[in-house]
């Protein structure tokens, strides 16, 4: 059984958050400060993440797998992360789980447009 890692507490970021940190500022540890995600258009979000898989070996799916969108912004994609990541955006706990990692990445990708 995976072990679940912790909520963030008030001196650790969120993973949200450590992934706009990423997105704005590529190579850094998403631990530097407060990010506000950029409003940025599908188009602007598709370009940036292109470049960040880029340079992360097999993250090429993005757009179409969880794990490999958390690959490219150099987060953890375990299961334990993943359910922390389904607590932070509030996924529904009814969801199933290939409609959840639907759900997260969807999720995922509209609050990196800032949404």
């Amino acid at each position: 059984m995976h072990e679940e890692p912790p909520l963030a507490s008030a001196r650790d970021r969120s993973l949200v958050d450590k992934a706009v940190a990423r997105l704005i500022e590529p190579g850094t540890d998403g631990d530097a400060g407060a990010h506000a995600a950029p409003v940025l258009s599908e188009a602007s979000l598709a370009r940036r993440l292109d470049d960040l898989a880029d340079t992360q070996e097999g993250c090429t799916r993005w757009r179409s797998s969880l794990p490999a969108l958390m690959r490219t912004l150099d987060l953890d994609a375990t299961l334990g992360w993943e359910t922390r990541l389904a607590r932070e955006l509030h996924c529904p706990a009814d969801v199933s789980q290939p409609a959840q990692q639907e759900w997260l990445l969807r999720a995922l990708l509209r609050r990196l447009r800032g949404g």
